[in-house]
């Protein structure tokens, strides 16, 4: 490479381009899948794979949502994938209390009361509790709990925490 273009030359990497690399190979750990398996699934080659992985091989939008199919990627991170590679996200991500998932909501929270008399909590992936039956109320109040549960900033672990101290039923 000196010898084309001289003393000193670097390919220049975005940051797109490594982060991508960097959240493909995450990615790929976690799901315990070699390069060779992650290219057998997508259909291409293990060097193209290699090659997208260190940034060195450019990839379509479709490249990238094969991959994260084969990945088993959520949604969520599909999008983040995209957004690495250089390309709008795909998938719209709503509120559980957007007009659009009333159905949702409503289901949610038929599941939630349908477990009566027992406790039954519904939580979001941040542990922030969304929806609750009234045996929890009365759970909480048995435990002791001292948990404000303000609106929108509920938390679930509240049966796990030091201050709340031992369960004594």
């Amino acid at each position: 490479m000196e010898a084309l273009f001289g003393a000193g030359y670097a390919p220049a990497m975005s940051l797109a381009e490594s982060s991508f690399g960097h959240l493909l190979r995450e990615w790929r750990k976690r799901r315990r899948m070699s390069q060779l398996d992650l290219a057998l699934d997508g259909n291409i080659s293990t060097r193209h794979l290699s090659f997208m992985e260190t940034g060195r091989a450019q990839r379509s939008r479709d490249m990238v949502l094969l991959l994260a199919d084969q990945l088993g990627v959520p949604l969520r991170d599909r999008n983040v994938l995209l957004t690495a590679a250089g390309y709008a996200p795909v998938f719209s991500e709503r509120k559980l209390d957007d007009p659009a998932l009333a159905a949702a909501r409503q289901a949610v929270e038929l599941v939630i009361q349908g477990h009566a008399p027992y406790p039954a909590i519904a939580v979001d992936r941040h542990w922030t509790l969304v929806a609750a039956n009234d045996a929890v109320l009365q759970l909480l109040t048995v435990r002791r709990c001292r948990v404000a549960f303000p609106a929108g900033q509920r938390h679930a672990p509240c049966a796990a925490s030091p201050r709340s101290g031992p369960a004594h039923f």
